[in-house]
């Protein structure tokens, strides 16, 4: 029996539609949808095919370590207790929360900034609140021109504005 839902996740992070991959294993896509609904199974030629388009440019190094293609890969986060798991490069990756990404990346304090001045690139980044740089989850904002702040969540696409004084963060709907 085919687990549907992993599949379809599996799917969708290859970037590939359905109708490009059953085209790819020899059947139409209307026989893909079966097999995915358990209508009807997969034959072993075509789960090995599927096997092979799905992870099309991931090499295994062991079974804790993957070597991923560099260009089209998406970060995709599993959401648990408060905390993501991520990995680039295919190495064993800590436990991160998106509070913590954040706190990780902060470049200063500030009050090393004039905020009657825009910002510039040389002063953008993550930055720390002063007042609250003691407390258990200093306060950690974005400014100024920042790209590297997107967060997929729920198929929708969210920008890190700010972590709170609890340990969580705030976001934005694009």
């Amino acid at each position: 029996m085919t687990d549907s839902k992993k599949l379809s996740d599996e799917i969708t992070d290859s970037g590939m539609t359905i109708t490009a991959i059953a085209k790819k294993i020899g059947i139409t896509r209307e026989g893909f949808y079966k097999k995915l609904n358990n209508e009807t199974e997969f034959k072993a030629s075509e789960i090995s095919a599927l096997q092979k388009i799905i992870t099309a440019g991931v090499e295994k190094v062991n079974d804790d370590s993957f070597i991923m293609p560099e260009k089209n890969v998406t970060l995709r986060a599993t959401w648990k207790k408060l905390s993501i798991t991520k990995s680039m490069d295919g190495k064993i990756a800590k436990v991160q929360t998106l509070y913590r990404l954040m706190a990780d990346s902060s470049i200063g304090l500030d009050t090393d900034i004039d905020f009657s001045k825009s910002p510039t690139d040389n002063n953008s980044g993550v930055y720390t609140i002063a007042s609250t740089e003691n407390d258990k989850y200093p306060v950690h904002y974005y400014r100024g021109n920042i790209d590297n702040n997107n967060v997929l969540f729920a198929g929708f696409c969210w920008k890190m504005v700010r972590t709170t004084s609890t340990g969580g963060v705030k976001l934005i709907h694009i």
